[in-house]
């Protein structure tokens, strides 16, 4: 009587019996080739496909382009992606980048035109993405108050006159209340 382990036997020696025959015809390093190639291709294009970026600056409150804004593309810990991936803005505060690197964070700055404020933007392209990425920048309001402080005590029955100078040397436009 035949056990059921023999059993079980005979039939992956039955099963293995035509893959023997097949080495034997074609031969192991063909065989071995032929897998190598496979996975090798597997891999290849399971590898994930850059994608194009394009990059809209404009101001935040007017909502109307910023040309002349440098725009980068920089990995997570600043450095530069490659010099492909720098570019000014145009007169409808667009930049376009090809071949941006996806499937891994990166961050877009944004240099102001020195009256708009500069900005840091992460994002993750996914394979083969095409994406618009709008960026708002606010004007800058560079304000200098002399003295840069004020000190002293006054109550109600007393009066401290002092001169405060306010200046701006950005090109917003400010308000300042004095409390």
């Amino acid at each position: 009587m035949v056990t059921e382990e023999e059993d079980h036997g005979s039939k992956i020696k039955d099963m293995l019996e035509p893959l023997s025959e097949a080495v034997k015809k074609i031969g192991l390093a063909r065989i071995l080739l032929v897998v190598i190639v496979a996975l090798l291709a597997f891999w290849f294009f399971s590898l994930p496909k850059p994608g194009n970026l394009a990059v809209t600056v404009s101001e935040l409150d007017a909502n109307q382009p910023i040309e002349g804004a440098l725009v980068s593309l920089q990995w997570q810990d600043g450095q530069l992606i490659g010099d492909a991936f720098t570019s000014v803005t145009d007169g409808s505060g667009a930049v376009s980048f090809a071949n941006v690197p996806s499937a891994r964070a990166i961050t877009i700055v944004v240099e102001g035109t020195g009256q708009f404020d500069s900005s840091r933007q992460d994002v993750t392209l996914q394979s083969g993405e095409n994406r618009n990425e709008p960026i708002k920048l606010a004007k800058t309001a560079r304000v200098t108050l002399t003295p840069n402080s004020l000190t002293g005590a006054v109550s109600e029955t007393c009066v401290k006159e002092t001169t405060v100078t306010v200046s701006n040397q950005g090109d917003s436009d400010i308000e300042v209340i004095f409390v």
